[in-house]
């Protein structure tokens, strides 16, 4: 069980962007990030968000004054992370587990631009659902999915595997960057 995070650990998104890196340009409040979550038919409360972010599953939002009072504001986009907590939950994995995927989901997300964080959380979605449809089709269970990634010239230059977690989804737990 994930314990509420003491303030020294209670950061925001934007202390996790990569050295270097600026804020998105464009940023929602809490309000519109409920908003489109419940668009895409993901059913996340206003209280079940603050819980994720005050127990530190979530980073918490950066705070600012817009339209004359302070608000919370996320990264746009973000709600893709949101469903996925959202969704490990639903599958029964614990909170800690689900903090330690969403930390490292979240660096690709921000390292990388909103839009390719989004790909990449839709990459993983579908990897998962084709996994399970293997499984339905009575096959054997999958339990491992690898991702090579070879340049132009056909060299190697990393792999993702992702393996199936205790609950039955599939968790990243090893990227490899392959010397250039």
């Amino acid at each position: 069980m994930v314990t509420p995070a003491t303030k020294a650990e209670q950061t925001t998104w934007a202390d996790w962007l990569p050295d270097g890196q600026s804020e998105p340009p464009q940023l929602i409040t809490r309000a519109e990030l409920l908003a489109e979550l419940a668009r895409e038919g993901v059913d996340v409360p206003e209280r079940m968000l603050t819980f994720w972010e005050s127990s530190g599953v979530l980073p918490r939002p950066v705070r600012r004054w817009r339209d004359g009072a302070p608000k919370a504001l996320y990264p746009l986009g973000w709600q893709a992370l949101v469903a996925t907590v959202r969704a490990f939950q639903d599958q029964g994995l614990p909170l800690s587990d689900i903090a330690t995927e969403v930390r490292v989901r979240a660096g690709y997300f921000l390292g990388h631009g909103i839009w390719a964080g989004a790909v990449y959380l839709d990459a993983v979605k579908a990897l998962d659902d084709l996994a399970r449809a293997d499984e339905l089709d009575g096959m054997s269970p999958i339990h491992t999915v690898e991702i090579r990634y070879v340049d132009a010239g056909g060299k190697p230059v990393g792999i993702r595997t992702f393996h199936r977690g205790s609950q039955g989804g599939l968790l990243e737990n090893r990227v490899e960057e392959l010397a250039v």
